[in-house]
């Protein structure tokens, strides 16, 4: 069994696999394919050798502010900043209970997370229901953050993955500087609310934004969520989402990497992908 990406002599296989899901998928030509595969994030197929070699499963993504005109990924793209979009993801009805659709998603997760995206985005229909994979994709960890009948015809429920395992927070460079020489941070939120707020990183700069425009001499903390040692809480801010509370200090062995945080707006507003 082997995890790769396609190349133009998977499409026809990969059009049989669609053909045959085609009650939970929209339709594919050779055409599509080709369009689809020159703008994806990445289109991995799953070929299997016994009894003969041959392809059986595939999973095509684009990334956020792909040329795609679908309207699940448009709904996404508007709402949305730094997200992998699942188009489709297929399993040959042979190969099902065999692990291979969490195989696709871990191989997902790990490029997401090796290129610092912050969310997994698709859509299961619900009207007519496919409780099949409604029920997968829950086990993943997708939660519905929309409903949308993009076609006048059924429903569909919009889901959510989100990659947690790195975390921002913006600093002082002078109490960033501090924390070094203490080997411990922090922040005075710690004292007076509790907890340290942090931000995923799609937060980043709606918090900019919001708390600290027109300020300098700021930095920006890339943390590894699994690296922290006090408690890591999602709290629900009225009005603004779920968002990371660090209920505790900030040990430094978290820190992955300290940016001028005007530098990072910059590079992300660009749509520099590090």
């Amino acid at each position: 069994m082997n995890l790769r990406d396609a190349t133009p002599a998977d499409y026809a296989a990969i059009l049989e696999l669609n053909r045959l899901s085609v009650a939970v998928l929209s339709p594919l030509d050779l055409a599509q394919v080709r369009s689809l595969d020159a703008i994806a994030h990445g289109l991995r197929v799953i070929e299997v050798h016994e009894p003969s070699p041959r392809i059986a499963a595939f999973l095509l993504t684009l990334r956020q502010g792909a040329p795609y005109n679908s309207p699940n990924f448009l709904w996404f793209d508007q709402r949305y900043a730094d997200f992998l979009y699942v188009d489709r993801i297929v399993v040959g009805a042979e190969y099902r209970g065999q692990g291979l659709g969490q195989r696709l998603y871990a191989d997902l997760v790990a490029q997401a997370e090796a290129e610092g995206v912050g969310q997994i985005a698709l859509e299961v229909d619900i009207d007519p229901p496919n409780p099949a994979s409604l029920k997968f994709h829950q086990q993943q960890g997708f939660v519905e953050v929309g409903q949308l009948r993009p076609y006048g015809t059924k429903i569909v429920s919009l889901e959510l993955k989100t990659l947690t395992s790195r975390l921002f927070h913006i600093v002082a460079q002078v109490d960033w500087d501090t924390a070094q020489r203490q080997g411990i941070y922090r922040a005075a939120s710690l004292e007076s609310e509790g907890f340290i707020h942090l931000s995923r990183r799609e937060q980043v700069i709606g918090t900019a934004n919001r708390f600290y425009r027109g300020q300098t001499g700021l930095v920006l903390l890339e943390i590894q969520s699994d690296r922290l040692q006090s408690q890591l809480r999602y709290d629900t801010v009225p009005g603004h989402g779920t968002f990371p509370h660090l209920y505790g200090p900030l040990s430094l062995d978290a820190v992955l990497k300290v940016w001028p945080l005007e530098s990072w707006l910059l590079m992300i507003q660009g749509g520099d992908d590090r």
